[in-house]
């Protein structure tokens, strides 16, 4: 079922759902590119790292949360 167009008032297609998965293909690739060139060459990403960082020393400060009041009625 064709669509008018706001616009110009001319009829245009209707875009399918196929369409709009094929047009995310080339994006999918991409990502699935740089994701192969960081597994397989890490040092591009991890460049500016310095030595990595010990999971028992770090120390985590939660701050205290006032106390609230509740009414039940």
């Amino acid at each position: 079922m064709p669509c008018l167009d706001r616009i110009t008032g001319k009829q245009i297609a209707p875009v399918t759902s196929g369409q709009i998965y094929w047009g995310a293909v080339p994006f999918v690739c991409i990502q699935l590119i740089m994701v192969i060139l960081t597994l397989s060459f890490p040092q591009m990403v991890m460049h500016y790292k310095s030595e990595a960082a010990n999971p028992g020393s770090i120390e985590m400060m939660i701050p205290d949360l006032p106390e609230f009041e509740v009414e039940l009625k």
